[in-house]
């Protein structure tokens, strides 16, 4: 039985970019891992997270990466293979007969280093699309911390505006009843009362404020934008530690 040579060459190439693929897709998982700053806030890290997951943008960029990774085996592989039938009308009498069909097989070969370089072009492009990716994520997590920090914000203004609002509410009734039982100023209760109507249209000022936090940071995360997000904790502020050794390093 007569082997054919090229067989055992098309199945090694086969395994040698099974074997490439894999360990591109075990570096890019631990690459890609994308590493940000939480200051120890288990909440933000968990938006995040949702946000890396689920955000279109990042699918959309991840699935261009993962797509360009499949074009590198094709970008070194030879041509397809040309097959041509040809049917006489009229058969040609030839010394071994009359022919009536013809069939021919053609296969291009680039020259040399051409597809290597193909290939290496390829693996530019796929660095490319990855940096896109990575650029894309970075962007998501800042869009997710500017509003989760203006949601915190507005949630500390709202608690506080809150507090003083009952404050000035206990003041007003004490103020009432000692103006009822002619020792005190009416001019008291009624200053009292515009601070009161002060700190309510501030609470609705903020409140509206809220809704248009919370639906930017639902959006980043691909939620309805009414779903309900609960109070956030004022955030602690990290301690910043500046070596300027290092700075001064870094930027020469």
């Amino acid at each position: 039985m007569k082997m054919n040579p090229c067989r055992p060459i098309i199945l090694s190439a086969g395994l040698i970019w099974l074997v490439r693929i894999i360990l591109i897709a075990s570096f890019t998982a631990v690459s890609l891992a994308q590493t940000y700053a939480t200051n120890g806030d288990p909440q933000l890290d968990g938006y995040l997270r949702d946000a890396l997951d689920r955000n279109p943008a990042v699918r959309q960029a991840f699935a261009a990466y993962q797509a360009s990774l499949q074009r590198l085996p094709q970008a070194s592989a030879l041509p397809e293979p040309m097959v041509g039938v040809t049917q006489y009308l009229r058969t040609p009498e030839t010394r071994v007969g009359p022919q009536t069909t013809m069939l021919s097989v053609s296969q291009a070969f680039p020259w040399f280093g051409k597809l290597s370089d193909k290939e290496k072009i390829a693996a530019k492009e796929a660095e490319v699309v990855r940096e896109r990716y990575e650029a894309q994520q970075d962007e998501v997590i800042h869009q997710v911390k500017l509003a989760y920090y203006a949601l915190a914000f507005v949630d500390r203004a709202i608690t506080i505006t809150e507090e003083d609002l009952s404050l000035l509410q206990q003041y007003e009734t004490l103020a009432q009843a000692r103006y009822s039982q002619g020792q005190g100023l009416q001019q008291a209760v009624v200053k009292l009362q515009a601070e009161i109507t002060r700190d309510q249209n501030r609470l609705d000022e903020l409140r509206s404020q809220r809704v248009d936090a919370e639906a930017m940071l639902n959006t980043v995360m691909d939620r309805p934008a009414a779903s309900p997000i609960p109070r956030l904790a004022t955030p602690v502020r990290p301690q910043a530690v500046v070596d300027y050794g290092k700075l001064h390093e870094l930027a020469t």
